[in-house]
């Protein structure tokens, strides 16, 4: 009994499994593509005051769609905040969040946001990889009163 059932599992068993889609997951350039969609970010965003100077110490954090990657950036001495999110879910646009965290550093900042478009720079794989998209801005924030 034993035997038939090993013979009945490992001749159904891989077929059972293919139907299932576990043996779907196809590698493109190192990336799995099973089942979801998805692509690669460049983010660029600068952040200046309402002179046009860089601010530094704000932090920048994505809408929920980008952020089961690394979500939180911050500015540079130039007011940038750039990152890339790998293996994220497509969009058209992506919503972002500027704080004033470094306190009275440079001044105080009020919150504010920013919607960005995303501009395709490569293409995908013709799979579920749709390829890799930039997303650069510029906000300007206001002094707080």
């Amino acid at each position: 009994m034993k035997k038939s059932f090993a013979r009945l599992t490992a001749a159904i068993g891989p077929a059972l499994l293919t139907m299932l889609g576990f043996s779907g997951c196809e590698d493109v350039n190192g990336r799995c593509e099973y089942g979801t969609p998805n692509c690669d970010f460049k983010v660029d965003l600068t952040v200046v005051d309402e002179n046009g100077k860089g601010i530094k110490g704000i932090r920048v954090v994505p809408s929920e769609l980008l952020t089961y990657d690394k979500d939180t950036l911050y500015t540079d001495e130039t007011g940038k905040a750039v990152g890339n999110y790998d293996q994220v879910r497509p969009c058209d646009e992506v919503k972002f969040y500027f704080d004033d965290v470094d306190g009275e550093a440079n001044g105080s900042f009020k919150r504010d946001s920013l919607t960005v478009k995303a501009e395709k720079l490569k293409g995908g794989s013709g799979n579920w990889y749709e390829g890799e998209f930039a997303l650069k801005g510029t906000k300007t924030l206001k002094k707080e009163e």
